[in-house]
């Protein structure tokens, strides 16, 4: 019998993702009524850990039944894509402060 702990072997990484999707859903309404972020924490500290065998359970079979490896792939390629952008825009931004510093010393 696999237990939970064996999951991360069995599966690739994604399951982490996908366990907290599911925690997340099941406390959603209660996480909702939180009003700050201390008060999220502190409701993910005190009664995250609380969970019955029967509720745990049932998270586990959402985990394996929930495929989110499409939108993982999607946000790794968006997150390339902005990386991408933020190197190739780092270089005219470099050019502008130089080129901003030389107006400076005209201007004066």
């Amino acid at each position: 019998m696999i237990n939970e702990k064996d999951l991360l072997f069995l599966e690739n990484p994604d399951v982490i993702f996908r366990v907290a999707l599911a925690l997340l859903t099941y406390h959603k309404q209660k996480l909702l009524q939180c009003d700050s972020f201390e008060g999220i924490m502190n409701y993910l500290k005190t009664q995250l850990p609380l969970i019955d065998k029967p509720i745990l359970d049932k998270i586990m079979k959402q985990v394996y039944t929930t495929d989110i490896r499409k939108q993982l792939e999607e946000y790794k390629v968006e997150y390339q894509v902005l990386q991408e952008e933020r190197c190739s825009v780092q270089p005219h931004v470099e050019a502008l402060h130089k080129l901003e510093g030389q107006n400076r010393i005209l201007t004066d």
